[in-house]
């Protein structure tokens, strides 16, 4: 009987210790995907909640909600991203609205740099750094100078 009792005892301490290191060695993995899983949930979420307002939203605010959708879409849906960002400049332009145009087009510019093509995304946010300095606003004139240095960082120029 005492070597039995040895023995289950000897057989639980291994079993537990194994437990112990699984649990260490795959509990940050379970964390990161519980929390991508959850982030992804919540920015579904989001998206189906800017979409409903498409269609409510009058003018400067529909602007707003599709510069929020481009930049939802960015890391996810590309193609979804560029066409809310070229709703938000040409609906904007009809509107003369130069905040909503300004931010379609460093949204498209950030896609195309994103993209690969560093000249056109260079072109796209300097055209909005135009826009934002002649309506002055200053926080999207720095998010623009940031969006630059970003390009001749990825560019290498």
């Amino acid at each position: 009987m005492p070597l039995l009792w040895t023995l289950s005892k000897l057989t639980f301490r291994l079993y537990n210790d194994m437990l112990r290191r699984f649990f260490q060695r795959y509990s940050l993995v379970f964390l990161g995907i519980l929390t991508t899983v959850v982030l992804q949930a919540q920015s579904k979420q989001a998206i189906d909640s800017l979409r409903g307002l498409i269609t409510t939203a009058h003018d400067t605010v529909r602007m707003e909600v599709y510069f929020q959708l481009s930049m939802k879409y960015q890391n996810n849906n590309r193609d979804s991203a560029i066409y809310f960002a070229k709703k938000a400049i040409e609906e904007s332009r009809a509107l003369k609205y130069k905040k909503g145009e300004a931010d379609g087009l460093i949204s498209l510019g950030r896609i195309t740099r994103d993209n690969g093509e560093f000249a056109k995304g260079l072109e796209l946010i300097s055209q909005s750094l135009e826009i934002y300095r002649s309506i002055d606003d200053r926080r999207q004139i720095a998010n623009a100078y940031n969006d630059i240095s970003i390009i001749y960082a990825m560019s290498q120029d």
